[in-house]
């Protein structure tokens, strides 16, 4: 939160509005910002470094967990390129990412079933929830967090689940996932909003 945490009320209080607009505003002004990339697989950079590798991805679990749950839409009027933000007391983190801002990386073993994110971040896994983009990419509904709608799957989870999937026999574009010995109509979508600075 702002540096200068506590507001003193004046004394006349016709100035009361006045003088707490002027100490919203220094507070926001104080707010630090920081700006970070997510890749395809998940990874989580500062946006600034260079080589984007996997040693220079941050990893510390407490602190991704933290980041990627407060993850939402950027409201706040400011740095319309980032999509999204994620908001961590009195600083502003803004972010773009290469496709989706919440990349799944791992699918737990079950049942239940789920697909985890972030550092050890999990929600419910629904197989006939996935939807394969025209862009050849997985996704899956983000469970619980509507606002940030589907959620991409990392290439080798993506790769582990096309195993099960087919092209249903007689129909044209439809398909259907065989997940732990049951079957899913799976959808296929051609519109999936992705950041406005997408890396594809």
């Amino acid at each position: 939160y702002p540096t200068q945490s506590t507001w003193d009320p004046p004394d006349d209080p016709s100035m009361l509005t006045r003088s707490f607009a002027r100490w919203m505003s220094t507070a926001v002004q104080s707010q630090r910002e920081w700006f970070y990339f997510v890749d395809l697989q998940g990874r989580l950079f500062l946006e600034d470094v260079q080589p984007k590798n996997i040693a220079t991805s941050l990893k510390a679990e407490k602190f991704l967990n933290f980041f990627f749950r407060h993850v939402e839409r950027n409201s706040t009027g400011q740095h319309a390129a980032y999509p999204w933000v994620s908001r961590c007391m009195g600083e502003m983190n803004y972010i773009q990412a290469s496709d989706r801002p919440i990349v799944f990386h791992d699918l737990s073993s079950g049942p239940p079933y789920k697909l985890v994110y972030g550092a050890s971040l999990s929600i419910p896994f629904f197989p006939g929830s996935i939807v394969l983009g025209a862009n050849g990419r997985m996704y899956h509904p983000v469970v619980g967090r509507e606002d940030l709608g589907l959620g991409l799957l990392r290439s080798s989870l993506a790769i582990q689940l096309s195993a099960g999937i087919k092209e249903q026999p007689s129909t044209s574009g439809k398909f259907s996932l065989c997940f732990d010995n049951e079957f899913y109509d799976i959808h296929v979508e051609t519109r999936i909003e992705h950041s406005k600075q997408s890396r594809l």
